[in-house]
This record gives C-alpha cells, structure tokens and sequence, in this order.
C-alpha cells in the first residue's frame, strides 16, 4: 500500500514559495496532477502559519479537487523556526477562529487535538496527548535519537543509534523520562487537561527554556482572554 504526503504551504505561488522556495508551488501542482493521473492516494500538509492562514479554506478546496486529504499541523518553534516564530505565528483571536473553522470541516486531519477546544469533536482524528518518548520518538540521519522531531536539542538527546540499540536508548535516556513523568500542575486546573496535559512541550520548552510551563498557544487561554 502506497500513502503520500505533500507538503504545501500556501494557496498560491506567493505565498508557498516565500516558505518552501521560488518555484515550488509549481513543482508541487505538478507533481499533484500526476498523483491524480496515476490514482495514487496522498494528503496536502499544510504547517500552519500567519501567512497561509488566510488561504485555508482554498487549501480545502485544492485538497478536495484531487480526492485527497488537507492535514493541517502547528508551526513550532524548534530547528530555524526559532528565528521565525513571533513572526509566523498565529495571534488568539486567529487560533480560536481555526479551531471554528475546523470543527466545520472534520475531514481535515491535524496532527494532535490540541486545535479543538471541545474533547469530543475531533476525537479520532489526532493524538489527544503528546506521544513523545510515549508513542514515538525521532531518529535523525546521523542516527541520534531524540522523543520527537522537534525536540531536537542537547537536553533531549537520548544517544545514538551507532553505539548502543533502540531499546535501550527508549528504556534508559534521561531526556525522554523527563517527558514521561512530566505533569504541567498549572493546567491541572483546566477543563482540557486530560485532553492536552498541558500542550506540546516543546514549544513550551523553546519558547520559556521550561517544561513545567503551559502551551503559549492554549486554546482555553485564548477563549478567556478574547
């Protein structure tokens, strides 16, 4: 079984290609056509930004031309979006009007649930809580390991896959338990803390050098301050 997914940051050419490179939206438009043609299933992936954000809903509809899947995951402040994220991020009142839009359009897949403000509405479609160290973990091409992709910094650092076996790096490294035995108590409080357990850590964690703070980007929070 073949499944593919494209990745796509934007409506247009303008605004793909100020991400992804001069020329891509129309190396990618080709390369759609041709899935289609050859009746090979993939999913657009879009990484959600300030600047595509206006252009979703045509996302949506390109998505929907082809017979394919929108999936629409956070931008994270690890690897270079550092430099990026005040920049690229999306402000409340942009956060809670995508979590509007999404429970109108529940075919589009997220990577967790964390864009959902009610527990229910996208249950099936994502991870509720973060699988890193839990579920998953990341291998880079140079065979480090760490709990997730965009964990991918010296703290987490679980050892290499050129000295010792996968198992013994997920049993033993000191940054995934870290990860497993992490209880954001601030959040305990909330009525999404079974869901999110506090969001994703590492935006947490790039964001206040700190795992024990609650997600900038929480839902809940956004609702309260709007």
């Amino acid at each position: 079984m073949v499944y593919l997914q494209v990745s796509l940051d934007g409506g247009c050419s303008p605004t793909n290609d100020l991400i992804r490179g001069k020329g891509t939206f129309k190396q990618v438009m080709t390369t759609l056509d041709r899935l289609g043609s050859w009746k090979i299933p993939f999913s657009i992936n879009t990484v959600l930004t300030r600047l595509n954000y206006p252009e979703i809903s045509s996302l949506y509809s390109l998505a929907m031309n082809y017979g394919a899947k929108l999936r629409i995951s956070r931008f994270r402040p690890s690897g270079r979006g550092k430099r990026s994220w005040e920049y690229l991020r999306l402000g409340k009142e942009e956060l809670k009007a995508f979590s509007q839009w999404l429970s109108e359009h529940k075919d589009v897949v997220t990577g967790d649930s964390f864009f959902s403000l009610e527990e229910e509405e996208r249950k099936g479609l994502g991870l509720d809580l973060c699988g890193a160290a839990k579920f998953t973990c990341c291998i880079d091409p140079e065979g480090s390991v760490y709990p997730c992709a965009f964990l991918q910094d010296t703290t987490f650092y679980g050892g290499s896959l050129l000295n010792q076996p996968l198992a013994e790096i997920w049993s033993d490294a000191q940054g995934f338990n870290l990860l497993r035995d992490l209880t954001v108590r601030s959040c305990e409080s909330c009525f999404r803390f079974e869901s999110c357990r506090g969001g994703c850590p590492a935006i947490a964690y790039f964001t206040s050098r700190s795992l024990n703070t609650p997600d900038p980007e929480c839902l809940a929070s956004c609702v309260q301050s709007v």
